[in-house]
């Protein structure tokens, strides 16, 4: 089962651009922390930094109620980009958290000048791209190039 859950702050601005399609793609970094005790006694938090991807309406929702320093819980799945570097020919790779669902997490930063967001954003299937909307394998978005499955199709 390929199930990701993450609560964090955005590292940065949720950056936003449109295929030649027309479906919005949304990437962001969420940072997820945690403390652990090394064996000298010593708390220490460790901080990772997770990239993230959006498509469709939720790109765009989640960009324009989010910035730098937010808080949010999202539900998604890995997935994994790979292409060949132009200057070294190598292969690279990168792997992300496809977003299907998010939610508010905690109130804006005082010193945020957007307005309030709604307290949770709840995607419906009408908002929902088309099938033939998403981006195939291999094209120039990230993922798997399939639309998140329906909420029923879980079994939790």
């Amino acid at each position: 089962m390929n199930v990701v859950i993450l609560t964090g702050n955005l590292a940065r601005d949720p950056e936003t651009r449109v295929t030649p399609k027309g479906t919005a793609v949304t990437e962001a970094t969420i940072c997820v922390s945690e403390k652990r005790t090394d064996d000298a006694g010593q708390v220490k938090e460790i901080t990772a930094y997770v990239g993230l991807v959006f498509f469709g309406p939720r790109a765009e929702a989640f960009a324009k109620y989010h910035r730098k320093g937010y808080r949010a819980s999202i539900r998604g799945k890995i997935v994994q980009d790979s292409w060949e570097d132009k200057t070294t020919g190598k292969k690279q790779t990168k792997t992300k958290v496809q977003v299907e669902d998010w939610e508010f997490a905690g109130p804006k930063p005082a010193d945020s000048q957007l307005s309030p967001p709604p307290s949770r954003f709840v995607p419906g299937n009408d908002d929902r791209p088309p099938s033939s909307e998403w981006p195939a394998p291999g094209a120039d978005t990230p993922g798997s190039g399939t639309p998140p499955p329906e909420d029923d199709d879980f079994p939790f």
